[in-house]
């Protein structure tokens, strides 16, 4: 039951909150929209930017 709830979380609630928030915040910003909507659908891709930056 916790694996179903965190899939749940991560694939549907996640990338719908963070279109909502690119909608009402981003709006006249496009490109930042895009790129927040894309880091709620994969998250990983945050920290794989982060440990580059590092590199």
């Amino acid at each position: 039951k916790p694996t179903i709830l965190t899939l749940i979380g991560n694939w549907v609630i996640a990338p719908a909150l963070m279109a909502l928030l690119a909608r009402l915040f981003l709006s006249n910003y496009p490109e930042y929209a895009a790129g927040v909507i894309l880091l709620g659908i994969a998250p990983c891709t945050g920290m794989v930017l982060f440990w580059i930056l590092l590199a």
